[in-house]
């Protein structure tokens, strides 16, 4: 039996920022609509697949799949900063009719071993382990100037090669893009041009099983920048890229844009952010205070 869910990310439109809505949780059995499925429905109690394994994801239907405004009407922005293109809180309870949302928004839909869960750091939040939410490719995120990513993470597991990627957006392809996750060294951000000319700051480790904030900013021709608990701990000269490329890129959360299995991060996410603007330094101590 084949669960199918469906979270309803709210994307800028105009400047207007993004919420998080869980528009259900159904079995392909049932009606989508049906308001018992999501009461009743036991918890799912399969092992997500370990990292580098990729299970294949779940095969949804095509109304589900659609990258599409949900009404293509207008809305007003969601807090009084039209820079903020992107917010996901994953606290709405999954089978919500009418959880908070503030502009028409695409479709992102939980792959894999990805679940929501209860324990967030504010509400709750989702476990990427096995698994990522996949944003398809929204126009709201086609960011070619400065830029902030920023989250709350829970790593189960830290990376012991490569990286694990909180947020993520890339081609099939190396280029054009930037990406927010771990190295074993310590936290990455990674900002890179259509020349594949990038910046890359990377910061202290953070522990597993401890929520941590974590912030990635991008000031055009300046510098990378990686802040841990809210504070700046890696600003790297970028005096060689100006304006980011890709404007149609795949981007994902719990894992980098191409899909890559082996880039999976392990752990749970909440409160993800994405800015069109460089944020300073007292805007990221803010975000870190919950």
């Amino acid at each position: 039996m084949v669960l199918v869910r469906r979270l309803a990310v709210i994307t800028a439109l105009s400047g207007a920022c993004a919420c998080s809505l869980i528009s259900g949780a159904a079995d392909l059995e049932v009606a989508p609509d049906d308001p018992s499925d999501a009461s009743s429905a036991p918890p799912e109690t399969s092992t997500p697949p370990p990292r580098g394994v990729d299970s294949g994801g779940v095969d949804f239907d095509d109304a589900a799949a659609d990258a599409t405004s949900e009404d293509g009407g207008s809305a007003p922005a969601c807090g009084n900063d039209p820079s903020l293109v992107l917010y996901m809180r994953f606290d709405e309870p999954i089978g919500s009719p009418g959880a908070q949302h503030c502009a028409p928004g695409l479709v992102g839909r939980l792959t894999d071993g990805a679940a929501f869960v209860a324990a967030g750091k504010v509400g709750g939040a989702v476990d990427t382990t096995g698994g990522y939410v996949d944003l398809a490719v929204p126009p709201a995120l086609a960011i070619t100037g400065a830029l902030t990513v920023a989250a709350w993470i829970r790593p189960a597991v830290l990376p012991t090669t490569g990286a694990d990627y909180v947020f993520g957006r890339r081609g099939a392809t190396a280029g054009p893009g930037y990406r927010l996750g771990l190295r074993p060294q310590g936290v990455t951000f990674i900002a890179v041009t259509d020349q594949s000319m990038s910046a890359e700051a990377v910061g202290p480790t953070v522990p597993v099983g401890q929520w941590t904030h974590i912030a990635g900013v991008y000031a055009p021709g300046v510098a990378a920048r990686v802040y841990v608990g809210g504070k700046l701990e890696k600003d790297q000269q970028a005096t060689n890229i100006a304006a980011l490329g890709g404007l149609g890129l795949p981007t994902r959360v719990g894992i980098r844009g191409d899909g890559d299995p082996a880039t999976n991060f392990r752990g749970a996410v909440d409160e993800l952010r994405v800015y069109k603007r460089a944020l300073d330094a007292a805007e990221i101590a803010a975000l870190a205070t919950p």
